[in-house]
């Protein structure tokens, strides 16, 4: 945000549908956070966008598929916006013309845990045509240690070949019932004001030997057969596809899904349990949305445990 000289009080334009702690550097910044609807299919209709005097325009790639930006750039060039392009989830996927997701922009944002099995680590892009990036003036950071939670799931993994997936999937289940017990919750809930106060010092993984240990071309192989086995199996019992067709180039981060209400995503669940797999509902909306029926009933089934 400093390398943008972003003000208090800047308009910044945000999807509608969109985890809330992707808007904490804004909070942080204190700008005037305006948001947009996005459709059905999860694409953009600048038709509904007011692009008002914004600073920045916020989108994102869901689930690794690409936006199409070409008129959204035009838009944003004439009226000197600075585009942010969202790809926490799209490692490894390009668009149509072959150009990886998440350098289209002036910015765009990784998050490589999502697609490997890292402990931390996310990571910027900055288009060197449109911002002028001083790596000396970076804050630099130590080095983390592998969490406890990181390292029983990866000694996890290494047995998959014994245990097998039904039996990763049962460890998960229990360790998160223990965790319940203990802690009261299985999976932490995102507290909204907190991310008005966006820590200065975070630790930080050596990801790339992390990235440097996958083979890409057999990563996105398998990440689309899934999506593909997924499919067929889950449109059998009423789940309905978010996207009509798994373009060539997409490495898609999960199989995004429709469901109709909790009743249906627990059957869901169940053949995915029976399977070796299992769905989870995403994401968590900012407070304003959360009552909003189109952005309900999304689940997704991970490729990545």
């Amino acid at each position: 945000m400093e390398l943008l000289k972003i003000e208090p009080g800047n308009i910044v334009l945000v999807p509608e549908f969109i985890c809330v702690e992707a808007l904490s550097a804004f909070y942080t910044k204190k700008c005037n956070i305006k948001l947009y609807p996005i459709n059905h299919d999860l694409s953009i209709d600048i038709n509904k966008i007011d692009f008002l005097d914004a600073k920045i325009f916020f989108f994102a790639n869901y689930f690794g598929f690409t936006q199409q930006i070409n008129e959204l750039k035009n838009i944003c060039r004439h009226k000197n916006i600075t585009m942010i392009e969202d790809n926490a989830h799209g490692f490894l996927s390009k668009d149509e013309s072959g150009t990886y997701l998440g350098t289209r922009c002036d910015l765009g944002i990784f998050s490589f845990r999502k697609t490997i099995p890292a402990p931390n680590g996310g990571g910027l892009y900055f288009n060197p045509n449109s911002i002028s990036l001083n790596i000396n003036s970076l804050n630099k950071q130590n080095i983390s240690n592998k969490s406890t939670s990181f390292k029983i799931k990866n000694s996890l993994r290494h047995l998959t070949p014994i245990i097998g997936a039904k039996g990763w999937i049962k460890s998960i289940m229990i360790s998160r019932k223990f965790k319940k017990l203990l802690l009261g919750y299985e999976i932490p809930k995102t507290n909204e004001e907190e991310l008005y106060f966006l820590k200065n010092e975070v630790n930080r993984c050596e990801i790339e030997n992390y990235i440097a240990n996958v083979d890409i071309i057999t990563e996105i192989e398998r990440r689309r057969n899934l999506y593909k086995i997924f499919e067929n199996k889950l449109i059998k019992i009423g789940a309905i596809s978010i996207f009509k067709e798994l373009p060539v180039n997409t490495s898609p981060y999960v199989y995004p899904f429709y469901y109709n209400n909790d009743e249906h995503y627990n059957k869901i669940n169940k053949l995915l349990h029976s399977l070796g797999a299992e769905a989870f509902k995403w994401p968590e909306l900012p407070k304003s949305q959360m009552h909003k029926e189109k952005y309900q009933h999304i689940g997704c089934v991970r490729f990545l445990w």
